[in-house]
């Protein structure tokens, strides 16, 4: 049997890692109802692709999974890998039309899914044009569905899945995932064995990843980062995974496992964030809480921290910080890494100042993972640090960031047919993100080159800038949308955050906390228009909003206005939105506050 080291598919990774740490804990649930060994682990995944195999499910043959993170995921994900089948991911926000897109696109014969879901998937079967056979279902039983103990049952004690999975190749697909969307129907990357392993090898060697570390899988399956986090890092590295299937309670499931390693996009973070200052929000732990601040300022710009700086922050580091590290879980974190979507510099400080040093990271779908990291505690707050080992980064005349690494897919697939990515023939990667780097080659994202804004002066603006920037300014504001091109400046929708927005709402004595009311309250719409002046300060004149429309309803995810990863669907929202656009230049909505 190959060692993980020499291992060149995942599956032989998988069976590796497996017989060398049979008897520890792989999967399991909250309350330990599930707690499956890496020796169980790898025989219920042999097991379930036999019973893909009794399905008819064959090599390349796609498997769509429609699950909460949940132990049968796992199960069925490395089932359909040893078969050399292609896992493909339907995010748990989907909605019923974007599913069918992705089960039809994908070619999907069977589909594994959950009570939750099992309407939808019925008249996706009986009603859309898709080459779905079979639906299985994990819990219960359904009409016009297989039960979960029917599946297994099913299965031919004979299949040799060792044989299966020896056929597996480097070059061969590993799993589909799918693009955001953000201005057309998703696309599917075809990942392979041999850039999961790539990616695998790069980001432990640069992070120093070790055996055994707790996990906890909370963010959808869909994702490949999460995939990467969750699923294929601990088939080489046998970490134990938690699963939580509602990620509104990670949280509580942080508090509970102490995981070692946990990657968030930013938003998980803000929400780890006002609980800590739930807890520090009396005057002693303020000016903690700001004396470490300055010590992180001091170490971003390279200054030696002044003594008695150092000394204070080290003794509120034990009265204060350490004792929230433990009641948030994280006091065992050794790797804390945010990405997925532009990270405020502020947050990333906080988390340093309070001694989790939060790593920000890029990288996208195409690339099985980040392929740039900010490492270390002294690292360039602000920027998405260096390209992983092997990876190679260069920037375009346009400032396009362009990569070239093992771990960057070359294919996209619709049903059969596969067809190349945008890599040229030198191998770079045309990622269609603009950057910077600076005088030490760290990377800083600026926008996507689809996103910016021509103005009808001809002056190109960044959007991503100004959202980032009153979302900074502005903890009322979820989501900011800014429209501008072709126009004489730019105005704003903003949505309301909803955690912020019924706060305030307690704060002030109002019984009513909806959305829609709070939007039309004079002093919350004088408090976002105070924080919209207050990032206007922080913009040249041409960036700065002039208008903006509180909208009264949320943009979910997966919704008309976001992606599935909380990624603005730009062009949806301008035709969405376009009368609430054209009443902000005729002279309606709200103007910043005079500051």
């Amino acid at each position: 049997m190959a060692t993980r080291a020499s291992a060149a598919t995942v599956c032989e990774q998988f069976a590796a890692t497996a017989a060398a740490h049979g008897p520890d804990v792989a999967i399991r649930t909250r309350d330990a109802s599930v707690s499956w060994t890496w020796a169980q682990y790898a025989e219920r995944a042999r097991a379930t692709a036999a019973a893909l195999a009794a399905l008819g499910v064959e090599r390349h043959d796609s498997v769509a999974l429609w699950l909460r993170n949940r132990p049968a995921f796992h199960a069925l994900d490395a089932g359909a890998m040893l078969l050399g089948a292609v896992p493909v991911s339907i995010h748990t926000t989907a909605q019923d039309e974007q599913a069918a897109h992705v089960i039809a696109d994908a070619g999907s014969r069977v589909l594994v899914t959950e009570p939750a879901f099992l309407g939808a998937a019925l008249t996706i079967r009986n009603s859309l044009a898709t080459d779905l056979e079979a639906i299985v279902l994990v819990d219960g039983s359904g009409p016009g569905a297989v039960s979960w103990d029917d599946f297994y049952a099913a299965a031919d004690p004979g299949f040799d899945v060792d044989a299966a999975s020896a056929r597996v190749r480097p070059e061969d697909p590993i799993c589909l995932v799918y693009t955001a969307g953000t201005t057309g129907p998703p696309k599917a990357i075809v990942l392979t064995h041999a850039n999961v392993a790539a990616q695998i090898a790069a980001v432990t060697g640069m992070l120093g990843l070790v055996p055994s570390t707790r996990v906890v899988s909370f963010l959808p399956m869909a994702a490949m980062a999460e995939r990467l986090c969750t699923q294929y890092l601990p088939m080489t590295l046998a970490w134990q995974v938690t699963c939580c299937p509602d990620p509104a309670l990670v949280d509580v499931f942080l508090r509970e496992v102490q995981p070692g390693f946990v990657f968030a996009p930013p938003r998980t973070w803000e929400q780890l964030q006002a609980s800590v200052m739930a807890r520090i929000d009396n005057a002693e732990g303020l000016r903690a809480l700001d004396a470490a601040l300055q010590r992180v300022h001091f170490l971003r710009d390279g200054t030696p921290v002044p003594e008695d700086l150092a000394a204070a922050c080290k003794a509120a580091d034990a009265a204060f910080f350490t004792p929230l590290r433990a009641r948030l879980g994280l006091d065992r974190v050794s790797h804390a890494l945010m990405g997925a979507a532009p990270c405020p510099v502020e947050l990333t400080a906080f988390f340093h100042a309070i001694g989790i040093p939060v790593m920000e990271l890029y990288g996208l779908s195409e690339t099985a993972g980040p392929a740039a990291i900010n490492v270390g505690p002294d690292a360039r707050i602000g920027t998405v640090g260096v390209p992983l080992p092997g990876c190679e980064l260069r920037l375009s005349e346009r400032g396009e960031v362009l990569l070239r690494a093992p771990f960057v897919a070359t294919h996209h697939r619709s049903g059969r047919e596969t067809t190349t990515s945008n890599v040229d023939a030198d191998g770079w990667f045309a990622t269609g993100d603009l950057g910077a780097l600076d005088a030490d080659g760290a990377l800083r994202i600026v926008d996507r080159v689809d996103a910016l804004i021509v103005t009808g002066q001809g002056q190109t603006i960044s959007p991503a800038r100004i959202e980032a920037a009153i979302q900074r300014t502005s903890p009322l504001v979820g989501h900011a949308c800014i429209i501008g091109d072709g126009r004489p400046y730019p105005v704003a929708l903003l949505t309301l955050d909803g955690d912020g927005a019924r706060e305030w709402a307690r704060a002030h004595g109002l019984r009513r906390s909806d959305l829609g009311v709070l939007a039309d309250h004079p002093e919350l719409l004088g408090a976002v228009a105070a924080g919209v002046a207050r990032a206007n300060v922080a913009l040249r004149d041409h960036e700065q909003v002039r208008r903006f429309l509180l909208l009264g309803a949320d943009w979910p995810a997966g919704g008309d206005e976001l992606t599935s990863t909380l990624k603005l669907k730009r062009s949806v929202i301008s035709a969405k939105y376009a009368p609430e656009v054209e009443a902000l230049y005729d002279g309606d909505g709200v103007e910043p506050a005079q500051l």
